[in-house]
């Protein structure tokens, strides 16, 4: 069965792994207190029971506990969580910030990734996923000056497509990119100036000929079009966003798990 470990178990089985043998309950109860972590044997007994009904701790005779290999593995994955984690918020704390060098640097990040997405998706997409995205975009074209709408249809758009390469980790990296910033009605007003609407036609027509080189590259030129539009009305629509107090970080949509179709 597989745990989900608390501050104390990461803490155990580190300092078994690293002893040079087997551990009992007093000796570690006093290396818990070296690393600053106060509790009292019996808690320390329930722990170890746990980490060994689990499959991480295995008792040897009478000398104590020792680490097995699924144990270090537990910790392993636990330490990649962990950075994980720590790698998310430090994303969060940067691409949350709402000035134009990050807006950019968003859409760079979704430039590298969803040009792999698109020449992925090319060969992988089915006629159910195809007819989904054009009936996104048909959407948005009867809904042309909402601006939630043209958010809504993009983000649905650009997420049929990280689905459809069958790639997960791409699809997560987008998901994870495009909440930030993008959804704000300073890049939506951005969105509908340049009416992308064309563009996404076109890598919607690549995906259709199952074109793996023209639909990266319809994907590459059409976010560098939305870097170009950035640069280009970023001073106008910003100023507009913070005159109508829509708050320091509007959004106009809620992040998809799937993409979804009315």
């Amino acid at each position: 069965m597989d745990y989900a470990l608390n501050d104390k178990m990461v803490a155990i089985l580190e300092i078994i792994d690293k002893s040079p043998g087997p551990m009992g309950s007093w000796a570690l109860s006093e290396r818990l207190k070296e690393k600053g972590i106060y509790t009292s044997s019996a808690t320390v007994g329930r722990l170890l029971n746990s980490l060994e009904c689990a499959g991480y701790l295995e008792k040897v005779t009478n000398t104590g506990r020792s680490i097995t290999d699924a144990g270090r593995k537990k910790l392993s994955s636990f330490y990649f969580s962990d950075h994980m984690n720590n790698q998310k918020q430090v994303l969060e704390s940067v691409v949350m910030k709402q000035d134009l060098a990050n807006f950019i640097s968003v859409l760079q990040a979704r430039r590298a990734i969803e040009r792999e997405t698109a020449r992925l998706a090319a060969k992988n997409i089915t006629d159910i996923e195809l007819n989904r995205l054009q009936s996104i975009l048909d959407n948005v074209a009867h809904h042309s000056e909402n601006l939630e709408y043209i958010a809504q249809g993009d983000v649905e758009f650009h997420t049929g497509i990280a689905y459809a390469s069958r790639n997960e980790i791409l699809a997560s990296l987008y998901s994870m990119l495009f909440p930030y910033g993008q959804q704000t009605s300073t890049f939506a007003n951005i969105r509908k100036k340049f009416d992308y609407s064309t563009t996404h036609q076109d890598i919607l027509n690549a995906l259709k000929a199952h074109d793996s080189v023209r639909a990266e590259n319809v994907m590459v030129q059409h976010i560098e079009s939305m870097i170009e539009g950035l640069n280009t009305y970023w001073d106008h629509f910003s100023t507009e966003q913070k005159d109508s107090e829509l708050g320091d970080t509007p959004t106009l949509i809620n992040t998809l798990s799937t993409p979804h179709i009315d």
